[in-house]
């Protein structure tokens, strides 16, 4: 079983010593020295968060933000979008809010009709997560509009 660093993205494999069906615990990126707290349930990720920011990482992204807790189910709920945006092929994508509750089969959150900040590219955000993984960005969000301006990253985030 491996998870995917919350600072660097890496992919860290969790040691075969560690009982994945209850496990509560941290675990070291070997990538970027950071410290995440894992739980693990029934062999499914279900929260990890930074402990410590390492070293390296520091050096390499000094400015970004780190703490608080992803939940993973969370996560998962994006899942369609992601998978959707990693097989599209085309430079830059426009899409409806409308067409993304379709994709997920379910409303977004209130926050992404009221507020710009949560189509942000932050991998603090569980939505995020799953277009920055996927390999795009948001470029461009029109509130009134209700729509969202996705383009390809420069670089593909790690796939979880």
């Amino acid at each position: 079983m491996e998870i995917n660093c919350l600072v660097c993205g890496k992919a860290i494999e969790i040691p075969q010593f560690i009982d994945t069906d209850n496990y509560d615990g941290q675990i070291n990126c070997p990538a970027c020295k950071s410290l995440l707290q894992v739980r693990l349930f029934g062999s499914k990720l279900r929260r990890y968060e930074v402990v410590e920011r390492g070293a390296v990482a520091a050096e390499s992204n000094p400015g970004q933000v780190v703490g608080g807790e992803i939940d993973v189910e969370s996560i998962a709920r994006y899942n369609p979008l992601r998978d959707y945006l990693a097989t599209y092929r085309a430079a830059q994508l426009n899409m409806t809010f409308e067409h993304i509750e379709h994709i997920i089969e379910a409303k977004l959150e209130t926050a992404a009709y009221t507020f710009k900040s949560w189509w942000e590219n932050d991998r603090e955000n569980p939505q995020a997560i799953a277009w920055l993984e996927a390999g795009w960005e948001v470029e461009d969000v029109d509130m009134q509009r209700r729509g969202v301006v996705f383009k390809r990253a420069k670089t593909r985030q790690p796939h979880s």
